[in-house]
């Protein structure tokens, strides 16, 4: 776990500015404009942006329409995952899985939610899974500071649900750029 963290930490801090890029509006969203993408260990991840009951309440009885992520660069395997309630430091039951390796390109994706997944005014997780089987920075995040649920973080090399900040001894303060509209 420290050799994951002090990995994790030493190059997380490499930035690419992106310019031109619009930043897609959404209902739920911590991000600002993109400012970099970590560097990752070979792995499988899923960095998550958790929206608590506070955030999803106006929004019950509506549907995730559309979920918008950054890449820096492409993965060799992209997933959206969208997750219901569970614990403070775990999401819930899958409610949502689809591939976007095929679909996805560098700067602002758009995937379109192909069922309904209703929002009940409890807590949501909006996910991206990534692969690679090298390191690489992929999925973007914006320059901080975190918010409390922006920056989740889930790695097969430990199998832990954890904040990036805490991934990183707390050197690293970033949102995820995923966000997510109702439709």
């Amino acid at each position: 776990m420290k050799k994951l963290s002090f990995i994790l930490c030493s190059l997380s801090l490499i930035c690419f500015i992106s310019c031109g890029d619009d930043l897609p509006e959404a209902d739920l969203a911590y991000d600002g404009e993109n400012a970099d993408a970590p560097f990752l260990v070979a792995g499988t991840y899923q960095a998550c942006a958790k929206f608590t009951s506070t955030q999803t309440s106006s929004l019950s009885g509506r549907n995730i329409g559309t979920v918008d992520y950054y890449f820096t660069n492409l993965p060799q395997r992209a997933e959206v995952k969208i997750y219901g309630e569970g614990t403070n430091n775990a999401p819930g039951n899958q409610l949502y899985s689809s591939d976007v390796t095929l679909a996805s390109d560098t700067g602002w994706n758009t995937h379109t939610v192909g069922q309904d997944v209703e929002i009940t005014g409890g807590d949501i997780w909006i996910c991206m899974e990534i692969r690679h089987d090298s390191e690489i920075n992929t999925i973007g995040c914006d320059g901080g500071p975190a918010n409390a649920d922006g920056d989740w973080t889930f790695s097969d090399l430990d199998n832990e649900w954890q904040s990036f900040r805490q991934r990183t001894n707390q050197n690293v303060s970033i949102n995820w750029n995923i966000r997510a509209s109702a439709r």
